[in-house]
């Protein structure tokens, strides 16, 4: 049965409700949870360095760089003794 064509009217005495003496679907009896295995903390310590380090590599060191280079005068020729410091002149 609907009322106003797709919204069904539900009967409260049939719907499930949760399971009495509070237990928690998901939790351990003792309430402690379990920790991670020694593989799994090397997948979670891969998954996080990875990915910090290619952020550190591919942007935050050329953001840096670009900065210094900015109160610098070098045209981009040469090693990196040629460059001159110039201070706020740039």
């Amino acid at each position: 049965m609907t009322a106003g064509g797709d919204v069904p009217i539900v009967n409260p005495a049939a719907v499930a409700t949760a399971p009495s003496g509070g237990a928690q679907q998901g939790v351990p009896r003792g309430g402690r949870v379990r920790r991670l295995s020694g593989s799994d903390r090397l997948v979670v310590l891969l998954m996080v360095s990875v990915p910090l380090v290619l952020t550190m590599m591919f942007v935050v060191l050329p953001a840096l760089a670009s900065v210094v280079l900015s109160f610098s005068n070098w045209d981009g020729i040469g090693g990196l003794s040629t460059i001159k410091w110039v201070g706020w002149k740039n």
